[in-house]
C-alpha cells in the first residue's frame, strides 16, 4: 500500500524556525520527514519521523502544539482526505493498510471518524 500512497503524498520544505505545525490548527496531513530536524521544548523530530498519526488516531482534531523547525526541513505530506478516498475506493487496498496498520486505526482512517 506504501507505493500507491505515495503517489497522494505531496513535497514541503520549511527553513530554519518556520513553524511546521502550528497550535489549534485542524489536523489534516501525517508527516514524513526525509531531512531536517524540528520540534520545540518537549519533542524532537528527525530523519525517519512520522508526526500526525498519534494525534489523529488519538482523536486530536487539532495540532495541540507548535512544532519548529531546527534546521532546513524537508517532509513528504500525505493529506488525510486523500487517503480516506482512496482507502474508500480500494478495499483490497484497505484490507492490506487495516492489518499493517490495526484494524481500529484503519477503520479510523478509512471513515474519516475519530475517537
Amino acid at each position: 500500500w506504501g507505493r500507491r500512497l505515495s503517489g497522494l503524498m505531496r513535497p514541503r520544505v520549511c527553513d530554519a524556525t518556520c513553524p511546521v505545525t502550528r497550535t489549534n490548527v485542524p489536523i489534516t496531513e501525517i508527516l514524513f520527514c526525509l531531512q531536517g530536524d524540528f520540534g520545540d521544548a518537549e519533542r524532537h523530530f528527525s530523519t525517519g519521523s512520522i508526526v500526525g498519526l498519534h494525534e489523529f488516531f488519538g482523536g486530536m482534531p487539532q495540532w495541540p502544539y507548535t512544532l519548529k523547525a531546527r534546521s532546513k526541513v524537508e517532509l513528504w505530506v500525505l493529506p488525510i482526505e486523500s487517503c480516506q478516498n482512496y482507502l474508500k475506493s480500494n478495499e483490497k487496498m484497505c484490507a492490506v493498510f487495516c492489518k499493517s496498520m490495526g484494524s481500529m486505526a484503519a477503520k479510523m482512517l478509512g471513515s474519516g471518524s475519530r475517537v
